[in-house]
């Protein structure tokens, strides 16, 4: 079995499109370890705040094979395959970003994710959910790099939102 740590965003209907996901993905891989949701500006261009969190779960789905099944869940949710493309809305948006501590390359697929070091988005919700993470290629603790993204990005503007059947 291999964790996967998968990021989950949306800036249109997010309430919406992120509990339809998460029931996919529930459905598919049964039980998420969830980290709490955050908003956030949208980053690179003009638009709706996001709200962005990080589910893990374990599956004995080969790595390679798992973002087609998070393309496919981004479909059922009502992504359309010209929306993908970066610095826009997004209905849904569901990414890879580690399989354990698998280093891995080719041209669908890296691992680990490039960019989590880089967004505070992707690196608190994925830090509440294992505090002790590491870069599996640089072995840096991502704590580190929170710490130096807090430095220079008001973290601030990351506020914590709880659907209503949370406790």
């Amino acid at each position: 079995m291999t964790t996967f740590y998968v990021g989950i965003g949306s800036n249109l209907e997010p309430v919406k499109h992120i509990k339809k996901a998460l029931g996919i993905l529930e459905g598919r891989f049964g039980e998420l370890q969830r980290s709490p949701i955050y908003q956030n500006p949208a980053v690179g261009f003009e638009g709706p705040d996001f709200l962005n969190m990080v589910i893990a779960f374990e599956s004995d789905t080969v790595v390679i094979e798992l973002p087609a099944l998070l393309q496919n869940i981004e479909a059922q949710v009502g992504l359309a395959p010209e929306q993908k493309r970066k610095f826009r809305s997004r209905i849904i948006d569901i990414d890879l970003l580690l399989a354990d501590n698998i280093v891995y390359k080719d041209q669908n697929l890296t691992l680990p994710r490039p960019g989590i070091c880089q967004f505070a988005f992707i690196l608190k919700p994925l830090l509440d959910l294992c505090p002790d993470l590491s870069d599996p290629k640089t072995k840096q603790p991502y704590s580190t790099a929170m710490n130096q993204l807090a430095q220079e990005y008001d973290i601030s503007k990351l506020q914590r939102i709880v659907f209503s059947e949370e406790k």
